[in-house]
């Protein structure tokens, strides 16, 4: 069996919801397909999203997607040193993804997009060597002028398309635990720095109501179950888990090459996450709004080669994003090879500057180089550069401290 659409959409995730919705309501013809046999479910990601960031993007979730309102974090030293923010206004929620994920694909089906779901993409078709769509996992042909990879981390498309994928073993393995019976601070987070849980990224807590929290790590080389079990038992004796999710966490920053004939990519499978936190929600869905502008132009002009792709998709999205990509690849790279005592250091240095002064004008989730540049100039004052710049050489020559 044949299918034909204009556009055709691998992945029914946030990113690949708002690409499609941003299409369709421009009266063209455009199918998504999801593996997974219902959207939102299995839900892989923390769903910490900035409300500044979701404006930026054009949603705005109803309040059943909301299950925590954050507007202040707690960031910890290795030695439990806290460095607390709070602002003036509410940041973040703390999304019900699978709520969310929903309310995205309504919103994608009221302007006109079908939704194939329990589908997936297996191989392209090819039309004189070019990608003319996408054999799904019965053997049916979909047919398109273009078709987009939105699948996550661990799709196969962008490979399969001749581009260079994310590196793999970059990934970083997280795990998640659902708790309920909890004392936790409803509106505030916590990040939990140090080798002692995460030896590459972090720890984190996130209110889901007034006695539940979604608690997790993400780190390579360690046994990730057994480290959040540690952290839950010191922190959370009482709490009672309700479930365990797990997934993986894209912090290398953005591919080079996003697209080729016929073909582009958006979301977490071309690195369109922050690199400080993985968080993908936002700067998949800028990405999924240059992409959408682009197929649109590409569909018009009736060019849909690389070079009319790359002028209208690539080149925009590094003029919109390439300045905070790099700052935050740069951030994470220096924070990964940081030992705990330095950790302590910055720590010591952010507690005792006049940053809290400062908070509200740094207060940007999605774009943190301007943030990311006055908490380094706090730290040079306190003469910590040059532990970080020793743990920095000691990384390059002998590995993580």
């Amino acid at each position: 069996m044949s299918h034909n659409s204009d556009v055709l959409v691998v992945g029914g995730g946030p990113v690949g919801l708002i690409f499609a919705e941003e299409v369709g309501k421009r009266g063209i013809d455009i199918t998504v397909f999801e593996e997974h046999q219902e959207i939102g479910i299995p839900s892989h990601c923390a769903g910490l999203v900035s409300i500044k960031g979701l404006a930026r993007i054009g949603v705005e979730p109803p309040s059943e997607c909301i299950e925590s309102t954050i507007n202040g974090a707690e960031f910890y030293s290795p030695s439990n040193i806290c460095f607390r923010v709070e602002f003036k206004r509410p940041m973040a929620f703390v999304l019900n993804r699978m709520k969310f994920d929903q309310f995205l694909a309504k919103r994608a089906l009221c302007s006109g997009v079908k939704i194939f779901s329990g589908r997936k993409a297996v191989n392209f078709l090819k039309d004189r060597n070019k990608i003319a769509g996408v054999l799904d996992n019965f053997d049916n042909e979909f047919r398109s002028e273009i078709t987009v990879s939105a699948e996550g981390a661990t799709g196969q498309l962008v490979e399969k398309a001749g581009l260079d994928p994310i590196n793999r073993s970059q990934l970083i393995p997280a795990i998640q635990f659902e708790l309920c019976n909890v004392d936790v601070e409803e509106h505030i987070v916590q990040v939990f720095f140090g080798k002692k849980y995460s030896k590459n990224f972090f720890a984190w807590t996130m209110p889901t109501g007034k006695d539940t929290a979604r608690v997790g790590l993400g780190s390579k080389k360690q046994d990730n179950y057994e480290k959040l079990e540690t952290f839950v038992n010191e922190r959370f004796r009482n709490a009672v888990r309700t479930s365990v999710r797990t997934g993986f966490i894209v912090t290398e920053g953005p591919l080079k090459r996003i697209c080729t004939d016929n073909f582009l990519s958006v979301g977490d499978i071309c690195g369109q996450t922050k690199p400080t936190t993985g968080g993908g929600v936002v700067l998949g869905g800028i990405g999924a709004n240059i992409a959408a502008n682009a197929v649109m132009k590409s569909i018009e002009n009736e060019d849909t080669k690389h070079s009319a792709l790359r002028r209208y998709y690539e080149r925009k999205l590094h003029d919109k994003l390439g300045r905070e990509f790099f700052t935050m690849s740069a951030t994470r790279k220096i924070l990964n090879s940081l030992s705990n005592d330095t950790l302590d250091k910055i720590f010591k240095a952010l507690v005792s500057s006049n940053m809290m002064n400062e908070i509200d004008e740094l207060s940007d989730m999605d774009f943190q180089s301007y943030a990311i540049k006055r908490t380094l100039q706090k730290i040079m004052k306190r003469n910590v550069i040059f532990s970080v710049i020793m743990d920095m050489i000691r990384n390059f020559f002998f590995g993580q401290t």
